[in-house]
């Protein structure tokens, strides 16, 4: 599994599912709660024996034939599932009425987005298709975590090679350094593993090193 900042973040992640090597890839731009959402979404890819990518616009879907809806439409029921277990859902909803305060607290105490608290609610007819739907919009501004700040600037903090390596993983990292110090890969080969430029490379393996 992989995270990695996407270009377009009309796409919080995708799946290539092979019988050897399983790909997951989720958009670290999104949401820490999308990130997780997602990340369940792909696993149920690989668990159906699919691929596809998790598109967080609706209108994405009119693009796929029936099967493929059906995939993603299942996909997204797993997680759902997973995360915001049904029978522990039922008795949270009878604590407090339903409000727009009540639908954050629920997707904070699940560690999920409000739009699966919502999703969830509409399944269970709690609410209409036209609520979900005029939260829609916000639903997919909440969901890029990443927002430019004035003057066209991104936000940023920590260290950039110590949150790669956190997404990379550890092992992960540890095994290229060894293939390129053993010199069975070269330094671009050893880049294109670890998604970072050959000139960064000495950066990232005092990060790495440090880390141990």
């Amino acid at each position: 599994m992989f995270k990695e900042s996407f270009k377009d973040n009309s796409v919080s992640g995708l799946c290539i599912n092979d019988a050897t090597h399983p790909v997951i890839m989720v958009n670290n731009s999104m949401s820490f709660a999308r990130q997780i959402f997602t990340l369940f979404h792909e696993l149920y890819h690989l668990i159906s024996d699919t691929s596809g990518a998790e598109i967080i616009r609706d209108d994405f879907y009119v693009a796929l034939n029936s099967s493929q809806q059906q995939s993603e439409r299942s996909c997204d029921v797993f997680a759902n599932a997973f995360l915001i277990p049904q029978d522990d859902f039922i008795l949270e909803l009878k604590k407090r009425p339903l409000s727009e305060e009540y639908i954050e607290d629920l997707a904070k105490l699940y560690s999920v987005s409000r739009e699966a608290i919502m999703y969830t609610l509409l399944k269970m007819g709690k609410i209409t298709s036209a609520d979900y739907d005029a939260l829609r919009e916000i639903f997919y501004g909440e969901a890029i975590r990443n927002q430019k700040q004035a003057g066209g600037k991104n936000k940023s903090g920590g260290n950039y090679y110590s949150t790669k390596l956190s997404y990379l993983g550890q092992r992960y990292t540890g095994d290229v350094f060894k293939q390129y110090f053993s010199g069975r890969i070269d330094s671009v080969r050893a880049s294109e593993m670890l998604h970072s430029k050959v000139d960064h490379l000495p950066r990232l393996e005092a990060a790495f090193f440090r880390g141990q």
